[in-house]
């Protein structure tokens, strides 16, 4: 996973980039083996909820955990984000204030190779 850009680049794991939060990340897998951390929703939850405004995943399995969720977010509606998440917010007892009413971002970019 990287973080930051020029000197201020990062590559982490996802265990140590848990709890961090970046601008632009980039979630790298090079490996086609199967193993069962790619299939960790745990895991792919933190990877993509790294970023605060781009997620690039780059990888040569979009079918794991991490693609799937990107690609179930990416095909969401607007309608739908702002519904799950106000739902989320009351669960958790939050207040909703003026700011939910702004259009959700995607969750990011796979690319393939």
């Amino acid at each position: 996973m990287g973080c930051g850009q020029g000197k201020e680049s990062r590559v982490l794991t996802i265990h140590e980039a848990q709890g961090l939060a970046s601008k632009n990340v980039v979630i790298v897998r090079t490996a086609s083996k199967k193993a069962e951390i790619y299939n960790s929703i745990q895991h792919a939850v933190v990877a993509i909820t790294r970023h605060t405004e781009n997620c690039i995943y780059l990888t040569v399995n979009c079918s794991d955990a991490i693609g799937r969720l990107i690609q179930r977010a990416n095909n969401a509606t607007s309608e739908r984000i702002i519904e799950y998440n106000a739902k989320m917010a009351i669960r958790s007892g939050h207040k909703l204030g003026q700011r939910n009413n702004q259009t959700p971002k995607k969750a990011g970019t796979v690319l393939t190779g």
